[in-house]
């Protein structure tokens, strides 16, 4: 593809018509993956930047480079840009053939929520007989080929790439999560959403963020490039996000509590699944939809779901039978039954409302004690650690304070931060390994009592000081009932 064709008309003053000519085989913003005839574009990150491997692109055969420093010079092509980020979004989308016109995509955006409500939104329309697919925290599904991702939400490249794959295996709708990260940091930018859904707002990531209302603005982003607006109403945040949107007349509202587009009524949570009324102001009422899951913050998920597919204008009847026919997603209020009379949950909840949501709903169904296996990641948000504490210790009648993907922090540190939030201390037991907290806390479980296993969810891994070791909490609790 020719080098015109990947930079914006108005990034293209001071290049020759030779170089504008050039050809491109590859665009990359990583130096590993330069080859002859790359595009590289020089991403400021975190850890790395990349205008400090200009020249080692170049030395590797890039065609030409793409930077915002307007000061550096080569023989190589050099495009100068005000944004790399978005430079790179454009250019993925239209070296891709631009894919993500060929899609309706739907995006899903909130601190929790987005992969369950993603799955089912996929499993309604796949029941439509519709052919979706995923992106999101537990990989890409594309039909019945699964990928797994490093991030909620890839890079552009990335991106535009897995939609193009998407088109060539005749999908036609994209459930997509998007993180503030990456809204943040312009990966998803020049997308069109059809939908985009905001699920709920709470602590997390406040130090890549710095404020929850910063946290705020990175999430409207979805909302500016979005047809349409699905906003829990029930949220704190949510006025922000209609406020933000109110020129558009396509908004939509949905609730547990308030007057809204789309409601629930007669809600009913059992320890196997809920049962619930949606209400749709002024046109319907669906009575008696079931789901298998349990909480009543999957209750929301549903409607969120609901809402999104009815817009997208598949049959409220179709809509209810799907929503009963849904399994669940891995390590999203998985239950694990054992023979020893007690119940294991695994639960990928790692923020403080996420906990909290989880613990609460486990109260209301379990006859026996809580038993809480949770620690926090390192090299994250330290704010919500020891309020993860306090709800831990509020909601469950035993907690094992452990490990949770320590990364390069010390993992005694991070328990520590923990327990600041605990008060009584007796109820509490410090475990720094992860494998002998969840054996121990089995140990403890008596006829009745819930283990509940947070933090992990889908993963199937630990990382310590850098390095990622296989861990599947399946494989650990599997081992303790043969063996014990």
């Amino acid at each position: 593809m020719k080098l015109y064709h990947l930079i914006e008309d108005a990034e293209n003053k001071g290049l020759s018509e030779k170089e504008l000519e050039l050809e491109i085989f590859k665009i990359t913003s990583d130096l590993a993956e330069v080859e002859e005839g790359s595009l590289f574009f020089a991403i400021k990150g975190f850890q790395f930047d990349g205008n400090d491997f200009l020249e080692e692109a170049i030395e590797k055969g890039a065609a030409a480079v793409v930077t915002e420093n307007k000061d550096f010079e080569s023989d190589c092509c050099v495009v100068a840009v005000k944004n790399s980020r978005r430079a790179l979004a454009y250019a993925a989308n239209v070296f891709f053939d631009k894919p993500s016109e060929k899609l309706c995509i739907i995006g899903i955006t909130g601190t929790n929520g987005k992969t369950t409500t993603s799955y089912m939104l996929t499993h309604i329309l796949s029941e439509a007989g519709i052919k979706c697919g995923i992106i999101g925290t537990n990989g890409v599904v594309i039909g019945d080929k699964f990928e797994p991702l490093q991030n909620t939400t890839p890079d552009a490249v990335t991106i535009h790439s897995i939609f193009a794959e998407m088109v060539r295996q005749g999908i036609t709708h994209v459930v997509m999560e998007v993180s503030s990260h990456a809204l943040d940091q312009d990966r998803a930018w020049g997308i069109r959403f059809k939908i985009g859904i905001f699920t709920n707002l709470s602590i997390e990531h406040l130090d890549y963020h710095g404020t929850m209302e910063e946290y705020a603005k990175s999430k409207l982003k979805l909302f500016k490039q979005s047809d349409i607006c699905v906003i829990n109403k029930d949220d704190s945040f949510s006025d922000f996000f209609v406020g933000s949107e109110k020129e558009k007349s396509s908004v939509f509202t949905y609730s547990a509590h308030a007057d809204s587009d789309y409601r629930v009524e007669n809600i009913h949570v059992f320890d196997d699944g809920s049962k619930f009324d949606v209400v749709k102001c002024n046109c319907f009422t669906v009575i008696g939809v079931k789901q298998k899951i349990n909480g009543f913050f999957n209750v929301y998920n549903a409607l969120a779901a609901f809402a999104a597919a009815d817009i997208l204008g598949v049959k409220k009847d179709s809509i209810s039978r799907a929503i009963s026919t849904f399994s669940g997603v891995k390590g999203r209020m998985e239950r694990i039954l054992t023979d020893r009379g007690f119940t294991v949950i695994i639960d990928y909840a790692h923020t403080p409302d996420g906990l909290g949501k989880v613990l609460t709903s486990i109260r209301s169904c379990c006859k026996g004690k809580i038993l809480a296996v949770f620690g926090c990641g390192g090299n994250r948000d330290k704010s919500k650690r020891s309020l993860m504490g306090k709800i831990a210790e509020a909601l469950s009648d035993k907690v094992i304070v452990t490990s949770d993907n320590p990364r390069n922090e010390e993992p005694e540190k991070i328990i520590e931060d923990i327990l600041v939030g605990i008060k009584d201390t007796s109820k509490v037991l410090s475990v720094t390994d992860r494998r002998e907290a969840i054996r121990l806390a089995l140990s403890l479980a008596k006829k009745n009592d819930t283990v509940l296993l947070a933090g992990k969810g889908h993963e199937t891994y630990q990382i310590i000081n850098g390095i990622k070791h296989h861990f599947d909490e399946r494989e650990e609790i599997e081992n303790f009932l043969k063996n014990n």
